[in-house]
């Protein structure tokens, strides 16, 4: 169960996402040249990076915010395939986002979907790969995180050795008398 504090803080991120949202248009105009730096710079973004790095390499653009914002991100990326629903290198760069777009990003990419389904209701139909990259990206960074949180020789033996020293100072607190209420 969420605390009233946790609440709170879902409702003013909700909300700054509708505003965010309400006040940018579907999708950042771009040029030619902007539109294949843009796919590019999503492409080859690591899926851990997106949040920090991306910004930082849009930032020649001069179109997006300085900062990670799903709903200019995703309505560019889907417009983008709505202009050229052949492209799949398009579709790679909204797979990328579509594996990115859960917790507090989910409102911004599915209001971003929503306005992109309602231009081209059979849209998912040029691509039929796009789920399965989706998918690919999600996974591979599953697979990464779930790997740094495996147990390594030294986090073992650090662990070992935490749980000796508890046992000694449990020992120790035994042989001089227990604990504070026994005095």
């Amino acid at each position: 169960m969420l605390s009233v504090r946790t609440w709170i803080l879902l409702l003013v991120v909700t909300l700054t996402t509708v505003a965010d949202a309400a006040s940018t248009p579907f999708g950042v105009a771009l040029s030619v040249k902007q539109k294949q730096q843009f796919i590019g710079a999503l492409v080859s973004t690591s899926y851990d990076d997106l949040e920090a790095g991306l910004p930082h390499k849009l930032r020649r653009l001069h179109a997006f915010k300085p900062y990670f914002s799903m709903y200019e991100l995703a309505s560019t990326a889907y417009s983008l395939v709505l202009e050229s629903p052949e492209d799949a290198r398009r579709w790679r760069a909204l797979a990328k986002l579509d594996s990115y777009a859960d917790g507090e990003y989910a409102f911004g990419y599915q209001g971003a979907r929503k306005e992109a389904l309602s231009r081209n209701p059979r849209l998912f139909e040029h691509c039929p790969q796009f789920r399965r990259w989706s998918d690919h990206y999600r996974r591979d960074h599953t697979e990464a995180s779930n790997q740094s949180l495996e147990p390594t020789a030294d986090r073992r033996v650090s662990s070992r050795m935490i749980i000796s020293t508890f046992n000694f100072v449990a020992c120790l607190a035994l042989v001089s008398g227990g604990s504070a209420f026994s005095r």
